[in-house]
């Protein structure tokens, strides 16, 4: 039997829950604007994402592809579909819950670019403090003197700290360290969920988006004064998302999510995608676009994990006080 080719990093069974009666979904590309038609199955995948390529053990090839689909991704369509039914769950319903949006949350592009760019800057901050220790730069220019001395004169410590500095070096990682990164932290991202109240919205007005990158996490500050806390949010159809809020302990709890409250979570959506925004609804794909562009600056900045305040920066949080 043959292996899929088409790996997705969000699940199929999931963006259906967008479609029409024909099952179909829109689709707006941000790069160009372009809105259209298709089927989930179309969407938000890549070849073989999650294959491991080790000689060694080729039946390792598709582990992960398998596991998610089998342990992470079957076990929550039924529960997704009860909760958006009557907001209730049981322990275990929502450990199963956490866990598939934990994993959501990690195994998209966005993670991986992102867990790139902090190794890259602590290899880097690695490489410049061995540079300028005396100690640690000589036994360096010992250990590489032979590849130095067949391509000329060495470097001097200035031009190589330069080098550096000016990020003229490219450090590449393995498709494997990010699985790795994704299975690691995957458990304590789902306690930590866990721990924290979660609230269903229904939208009345409007409709929930969804994103390549669907799990969106916003930082709200320091509470008291030194423990950091987020919130999360996780469309889960059009009508309804959950929302995640660390700043707080509790029981699940539903509320009515007002027009401004769509629209606000519908731009922290947009503004953390890579590339692919969906939804049910053509108009509101073209008016989420209009949106992108006036805040592109904003979301190359998300991209490129320059933007920390961004309740302060754009208004991307209305402070919600939830019923017990």
């Amino acid at each position: 039997m043959s292996k899929p080719k088409r790996h997705h990093y969000v699940q199929r069974a999931h963006l259906d829950r967008w479609s029409d009666p024909s099952g179909n979904i829109y689709i707006c590309d941000l790069t160009n604007g372009n809105i259209y038609e298709g089927p989930a199955k179309s969407a938000a995948w890549e070849k073989y994402y999650y294959s491991i390529d080790d000689p060694k053990h080729p039946e390792f090839k598709f582990e992960i592809e398998e596991f998610l689909g089998t342990d992470i991704e079957g076990p929550a369509v039924p529960i997704i579909q009860k909760f958006c039914d009557d907001w209730r769950l049981s322990a275990e319903e929502k450990d199963k819950l956490a866990l598939y949006i934990a994993f959501q949350k990690l195994r998209v592009p966005f993670f991986e670019k992102f867990s790139n760019q902090i190794a890259e800057s602590m290899t880097k901050e690695g490489i410049l403090k061995t540079l300028k220790d005396d100690h640690q730069f000589g036994k360096f220019m010992t250990e590489n003197a032979e590849k130095y001395n067949a391509i000329g004169k060495p470097p001097s410590r200035e031009e190589l700290i330069k080098t550096v500095e000016e990020n003229r070096i490219k450090i590449e990682y393995p498709r494997a360290q990010s699985l790795k990164n994704m299975l690691q932290l995957s458990l304590p991202l789902n306690d930590l969920y866990l721990q924290s109240r979660w609230v269903l919205l229904e939208a009345k007005e409007s409709s929930f988006i969804i994103s390549d990158n669907p799990a969106v996490t916003i930082y709200l500050g320091k509470k008291d004064g030194n423990t950091g806390v987020s919130e999360t949010t996780f469309p889960l159809s059009p009508k309804y998302c959950l929302l995640i809020n660390q700043e707080e302990r509790g029981e699940i709890v539903a509320s009515d999510e007002s027009a401004d409250g769509v629209k606000e979570l519908n731009r922290r959506t947009l503004l953390h995608a890579t590339r692919f925004l969906f939804g049910n609804d053509r108009v509101l794909l073209e008016e989420s676009y209009k949106e992108f562009k006036r805040l592109e600056p904003l979301s190359t900045a998300i991209q490129n994990q320059q933007s920390n305040p961004l309740v302060l920066r754009e208004k991307l949080f209305l402070k919600r006080i939830f019923g017990k």
